[in-house]
């Protein structure tokens, strides 16, 4: 555990104007939580111990905080609670494969099994309390579920994606009504909610003259009826693939370690993306004004081990249609991208996914289509929302970022996967120290 702060100077000019856009700012100057221009460090730049040190910049109206020093939790890790699943049991107990998680606020969990195609609820002790409805396109069923959401008073939203609606429930789930969508865009990810009771469609449009569509989330209130739309707009990265064409065939498959880019939305309705190709998670306020987050961090170097691993698995995909296949795309690079994956938690924390050295699998443990032979440690940076740094939880091994854990303020629910494959669903408390 490490101590907050204590009240710093500032080396350089903070405007008024500035001040006065920046309500989140304001506040951390006047409770000192925020040490300004790094006048005392504590710690090595980078290192989790000591008080937590950040730098404040302004340019317009993005404010940067990029974290120098320390933090408010050090390292914490994932320390198992509850297990649910069997690998050889009822089949209520044996996931095939788990396509969403969701909780509601008594501990009760619901797990979609997609291979089953069936939505299970579990108590907070893990007893088994049913199946909800069931596959179909009648009222209440539900036909490839593309996400799940529970809201404050504990009504399920389920986005039917297969019969293009979301179908909602109450708490002791009951169907209660259908809301009706004009969209072909599965999210594949949780369903996104808004404190004031509502969710948000994610859908892809064409704005204006473009010729390409651009992703927006539609925000629909309590009865479904779509209100205000937030473009989501990411820095342009187009991850570079391999392809192999022929007449009767089209594969590809991404080059490892390349950046990407993504986003994820609060409660509040603030919009945050992140740059992979550089230590950058960008909160999009109401009021206009842009929170950026960063941290010092060193770069994590793709190994030699790891390159001939990953080269390895392509070339085993592609020479399975064409067997005089060879490497014709961009290489591997030398470094990791510092952050691949973000989420934002139930408390509004920001959750991202840092680089950490791998190890690549023997030839024993590499089966055929992974999507990966590198065994990598899960590693989550975790922010506050209004950019202070907590520090860093560790994961189990095969702790799984698909589908989306559910992110709490001391407790995580997540997919484990053990060695065989088999799937169970885990919730973690957060020890930290």
């Amino acid at each position: 555990m490490t101590g907050q702060p204590d009240r710093a100077r500032t080396t350089g000019v903070l405007h008024e104007s500035f001040l006065r856009a920046s309500a989140v700012l304001s506040a951390l100057l006047a409770s000192a939580v925020l040490q300004l221009g790094c006048t005392s460090v504590e710690a090595e730049p980078g290192s989790l111990e000591g008080r937590w040190t950040a730098q404040v910049d302004t340019l317009a109206d993005t404010i940067t905080i990029r974290t120098i020093s320390g933090s408010e939790w050090g390292a914490a890790r994932l320390v198992e609670e509850l297990r649910i699943g069997a690998v050889d049991g009822p089949d209520h107990l044996m996931f095939g494969r788990v396509g969403a998680v969701a909780t509601r606020s008594n501990g009760e969990i619901l797990v979609l099994d997609q291979q089953a195609n069936a939505l299970r609820r579990f108590g907070a002790d893990g007893s088994y309390l049913g199946t909800i409805s069931r596959a179909g396109s009648g009222p209440g069923e539900y036909r490839g579920v593309a996400g799940l959401a529970v809201l404050a008073d504990d009504r399920l939203v389920m986005h039917d994606f297969g019969n293009h609606r979301f179908n909602v429930y109450d708490a002791d789930t009951t169907f209660l009504t259908t809301w009706l969508l004009n969209t072909q865009v599965a999210e594949w990810r949780p369903v996104h909610t808004h404190d004031g009771g509502s969710v948000y469609l994610y859908d892809r449009v064409l704005l204006g003259d473009a010729t390409e569509r651009t992703g927006v989330l539609v925000r629909l209130d309590e009865q479904g009826v779509p209100g205000d739309t937030t473009i989501i707009r990411l820095v342009d990265r187009e991850t570079p693939s391999l392809q192999l064409r022929s007449a009767t065939q089209s594969i590809g498959m991404a080059i490892p370690f390349h950046p990407t880019a993504d986003w994820s939305v609060t409660d509040a309705g603030d919009l945050v993306t992140f740059d992979g190709a550089r230590y950058a998670i960008d909160i999009h306020r109401r009021d206009g004004t842009v929170l950026r987050l960063s941290r010092a961090a060193l770069p994590v170097p793709v190994t030699a081990g790891e390159r001939a691993a990953e080269e390895a698995r392509i070339t085993a995909r592609f020479r399975q249609f064409s067997p005089t296949w060879s490497w014709d795309g961009e290489p591997i690079p030398d470094t990791k991208p510092p952050i691949d994956w973000l989420h934002t938690a139930q408390d509004g924390a920001i959750w991202v996914r840092v680089a950490q050295p791998g190890t690549p699998l023997p030839d024993s443990a590499r089966v055929k289509g992974a999507r990966s032979f590198i065994r990598e440690p899960i590693v989550f940076d975790v922010f506050e929302s209004d950019g202070r740094y907590r520090g860093q939880v560790h994961a189990p091994d095969g702790f799984q970022l698909a589908p989306h854990p559910i992110l709490g303020a001391d407790k995580v629910w997540a997919v484990i996967q053990d060695e065989n494959g088999v799937n169970f669903v885990v919730r973690f408390g957060i020890a930290r120290g």
